[in-house]
């Protein structure tokens, strides 16, 4: 009994962490064509306070909009995807709070960049810039 439950577990966190992950943007899709410029620098971000990459063009997108709440932290707008390839899987078309740890701040990325996968570790950031104008 005790080895059905292990197995029973290990297949649910499985399928968890398998559908935690995204795929890049189509590359005729409006996403791909506004980061293609900057892809390398995405690739380059990392995780604040640390010299791990916190991104891949898989689960990055360019961000549309984003706001600070009145707590001062960042919000970011995370769209569905949609059938031209914007947006992200599983996105719920909301705006969701950034952990003030996954902010980037003096970025090399020119635009608003969000990293963010449904996994709900982190509210499902890797990791934000509000660009390299902010």
């Amino acid at each position: 009994m005790g080895t059905t439950r292990f197995f029973s577990a290990a297949a649910v966190s499985f399928l968890i962490a398998a559908n935690a992950y995204a795929s890049p943007p189509p590359a005729d899709s409006t996403d791909a064509f506004r980061m293609r410029d900057y892809a390398d620098a995405v690739r380059d971000m990392k995780q604040p306070g640390g010299s791990v990459s916190c991104c891949s063009l898989a689960d990055c997108r360019p961000v549309d909009s984003w706001r600070v709440n009145k707590d001062g932290h960042y919000e970011v707008f995370i769209r569905k995807l949609t059938a031209d390839g914007h947006g992200w899987e599983h996105g719920p078309d909301a705006y969701v709070e950034v952990p003030d740890e996954k902010v980037i701040h003096g970025s090399s990325v020119p635009e608003p960049v969000a990293c963010w996968t449904r996994h709900p570790e982190n509210r499902g950031f890797y990791c934000f810039t509000p660009g390299s104008g902010t």
